[in-house]
This record gives C-alpha cells, sequence and structure tokens, in this order.
C-alpha cells in the first residue's frame, strides 16, 4: 500500500511529514530476488492518482509504504504541487 499525504513543509532532509491523509492506493509488488525481506528487486507501477480533494498550487505531497507485515517505509522526498491545467483560469 502507498499512503498520499499533503500540507505542512518539508523537513531539512528534504522528506515531508504526512500532515494531512490525501488517499491510499494498492500495489501488489513481486517478492525480491533472494527471498524475505531482503533482496534486490525492482518494479515499476503506473498508476493515476485522483485526489478526493482539490490541492492548491504549493502544497507539499509526500507518501510513505507499508506491507501486509505492517512494516512501514520512512516518508518520501516531498515535491510541490502545481495545477498544469493549461485553461485553469478560462480561454482568452
Amino acid at each position: 500500500m502507498i499512503d498520499v499525504f499533503y500540507g505542512g513543509e518539508c523537513d531539512s532532509s528534504q522528506h515531508g511529514e504526512g500532515r494531512h491523509a490525501l488517499l491510499t492506493v494498492n500495489v501488489t509488488v513481486p517478492a525480491p530476488v533472494g527471498g524475505g525481506d531482503m533482496g534486490v528487486g525492482g518494479f515499476g507501477p503506473t498508476f493515476t492518482l485522483h485526489p478526493p480533494r482539490s490541492l492548491a498550487t504549493g502544497d507539499w505531497i509526500t507518501g510513505d509504504s507499508h506491507g501486509a507485515n505492517g512494516n512501514t517505509s520512512e516518508f518520501s522526498k516531498c515535491l510541490a504541487y502545481y495545477d498544469e491545467e493549461i485553461f485553469a483560469d478560462g480561454f482568452k
């Protein structure tokens, strides 16, 4: 599972702090080479996030992941959201 959060600020390590939950995305990750929790493996899931609320330009977004065994990753690096809709203010 990947949890996505918004709000707050990036900390000095440039990682987010998960102030407000935004949404959860379920992904299936293949078992790593070597088995168990350790090993090397790669995966490239593709998904589109459709947030249940509007985000404002400049809102910070971060995420973390957790597995079926309850282990949780650290927060990801945070990114500022920018509305890239070409005609967000209308067509002139």
